[in-house]
């Protein structure tokens, strides 16, 4: 099986997260994409429980039959490293190939300083949407040449942060737009982001 992940905080998950999913799912050529809420972000502070980021990433998935929400990260528990995810998955799945890793140019910037990042880059192919931070192909080449395989996605830049959304949420601004309405409900009915 090709398989590709997208693994992030999703605190809260939002449409740029489904257009990204949407994008891979239609642009490559795998088999199951799978949504990976981290458990512990070693980078982050989720301001939303694990267990509620989780129960939104299946509200907003609730429809779409070509990805899936994996809670293995869940139940690795400790911190969400990714290499840690990627060689727990190989496990469980029949993987063919290297997994398709999808990242924002936002954390490609970074990829030498994740936790063994060179072991990671023997596991995963790259798939790097523009967010935030522009390709710089100087950088790109520097990866390369390094042993990353990175593959520059070429889909427009969608501008929606979790940030915005849980600042909208606490100044009692409409996120309607920004995040699928099962999503919208169970941020309301749980009053998070207050």
């Amino acid at each position: 099986m090709k398989l590709a992940i997208l693994s992030g905080t999703f605190d809260p998950i939002h449409n740029s997260h489904l257009a990204l999913a949407n994008f891979v799912k239609n642009n490559f050529s795998y088999d199951e994409i799978l949504l990976i809420p981290a458990y512990n972000p070693p980078f982050k502070n989720s301001l939303a429980s694990a267990k509620d980021r989780m129960s939104m990433a299946k509200l907003a998935l609730r429809n779409l039959d070509y990805i899936k929400v994996s809670d293995i990260e869940y139940r690795l528990k400790g911190k969400s490293y990714s290499v840690l995810t990627v060689k727990e998955l190989i496990k469980e799945y029949e993987v063919e190939g290297r997994i398709g890793f999808v990242i924002g140019t936002d954390a490609y910037i970074n990829l030498e300083k994740w936790y063994n990042a060179e072991e990671l880059r023997a596991l995963v192919d790259f798939i790097v949407f523009e967010r935030g931070v522009s390709f710089d192909d100087n950088r790109v080449k520097l990866l390369m040449d390094r042993g990353f395989k990175l593959i520059k996605a070429e889909m427009p830049y969608v501008d929606i942060s979790s940030t915005e959304i849980r600042k909208r949420v606490k100044n009692n601004q409409s996120i309607a737009e920004f995040v699928p309405k099962l999503v919208e409900e169970f941020i309301k009915e749980n009053e998070l982001y207050q």
